[in-house]
């Protein structure tokens, strides 16, 4: 579970942007790597990047892919419950995500909660959108399916959430292996 501050920081970053502009993009994205996982979200420009982690024994990509969806929608509920209106898309680059968003069979849990948030946004007044962004440039030849944001900056705030979130999972191993370290458990 990400920690409140986070929630609230990305939160007050989707009240400044809805501020200045009706319509945001809120880039997420997940990584894994040796059983260290972490999660991560742009808020409408590459600078305001918003990432974390869990001790979930579930350390997966696809976790924390959720995860970021989770974080995404926890801090524009809060955003919205704070008086921001307007249209927030959120940008997934994991197909699978993105479909098991509000059904997650293998997490039902996940789905309940996400299908929560955003009935609540929604009646918040803010006007959610959920669309799949190709991941590391791939499928050269997709278009935005936004008439007011192209490709380009969709992979750009993708990309940022990408090296976000795989920065995340590298300073989370480090801690890790540090506090094995220090508790005498490697040699």
């Amino acid at each position: 579970m990400p920690k409140a501050g986070l929630v609230e920081e990305a939160a007050e970053a989707i009240q400044e942007e809805l501020a200045t502009s009706h319509d945001i993009v809120i880039a997420t994205d997940g990584s894994a790597k040796n059983g260290v996982a972490a999660h991560s979200i742009v808020v409408n420009k590459r600078d305001r990047v918003f990432a974390g982690g869990n001790d979930s024994e579930d350390q997966s990509s696809f976790r924390a892919e959720l995860c970021a969806l989770k974080l995404a929608l926890e801090a524009v509920r809060v955003a919205s419950c704070n008086g921001a209106t307007g249209s927030v898309t959120i940008a997934v680059d994991c197909e699978a995500a993105l479909k098991a968003r509000f059904n997650c069979p293998s997490m039902p849990l996940f789905g309940m909660r996400l299908s929560s948030l955003a009935a609540e946004i929604r009646s918040n007044g803010v006007e959610l959108i959920f669309i799949w962004v190709p991941a590391h440039n791939r499928h050269t030849s997709w278009r935005s399916p936004l008439s007011a944001v192209t490709a380009d900056r969709l992979r750009a705030l993708n990309d940022a959430a990408d090296c976000s979130a795989k920065e995340c999972v590298h300073r989370r191993h480090g801690k890790l292996l540090l506090s094995a370290l220090l508790a005498g458990r490697l040699k």
